[in-house]
């Protein structure tokens, strides 16, 4: 079932989505872009999909978004380096070990600092992150798994950036999705489940 929570974290309350079962042993951590919210998720059905497929799912708004509570500690910055602070916080405060991640366009650029900055996540899926300029120097110490999906038709972050971020990252894939845009996630629902499927699996 589909549940909604609220924890502190640095004197903030943030807020997330939840759906988790005992007989699931893999977390699933899905964050969000700069105009959506964890919602979007709720509207994808990727709670259920992905708890069908053995995760728990777990989905924060990001502080001073959605429904969570601003705090000038996670006040994203140019290379993320506080929004892989949050994920280390949300993940220590709800004991999520080893979770896989999901991150689009910001989200996704929090994805890669968090890879670059913790050993705390399993494997990374980007689609369209920002920020790889920023952090070009570091992405080689990412030593998990990587999936980056990318629509041929993103308007809003050059595709060549794609190509770096392969390069850069030992252990990554990139998926190349035609007539996709920026949030090819939202718009082509089935390509982005077949391909996280096939990388998760």
């Amino acid at each position: 079932m589909l549940e909604e929570a609220k924890i502190s974290l640095r004197n903030s309350k943030i807020f997330f989505r939840k759906m988790i079962s005992e007989q699931n042993m893999k977390n699933m951590i899905l964050l969000h872009g700069m105009s959506f919210t964890s919602n979007n998720w709720v509207q994808l059905n990727a709670f259920q999909t992905f708890a069908n497929a053995g995760f728990n799912v777990y989905a924060p708004d990001y502080p001073g978004f959605g429904n969570s509570e601003g705090n000038p500690e996670y006040q994203l910055d140019s290379n993320f380096s506080n929004g892989s602070k949050f994920i280390l916080d949300f993940t220590e405060e709800l004991k999520l070990s080893k979770s896989n991640i999901i991150g689009p366009s910001m989200g996704g650029g929090i994805v890669l600092r968090t890879l670059i900055d913790y050993d705390i996540i399993s494997s990374g899926i980007v689609i369209a992150p920002a920020g790889i300029q920023q952090m070009i120097k570091d992405l080689h110490k990412i030593k998990v798994p990587l999936l980056i999906l990318w629509g041929e038709k993103d308007q809003v972050i050059n595709k060549e950036n794609a190509k770096l971020l392969l390069g850069a990252v030992p252990e990554s894939t990139l998926v190349m999705v035609p007539d996709g845009g920026h949030a090819l996630y939202l718009e082509k629902p089935n390509i982005f489940y077949s391909e996280v499927m096939k990388f998760i699996n």
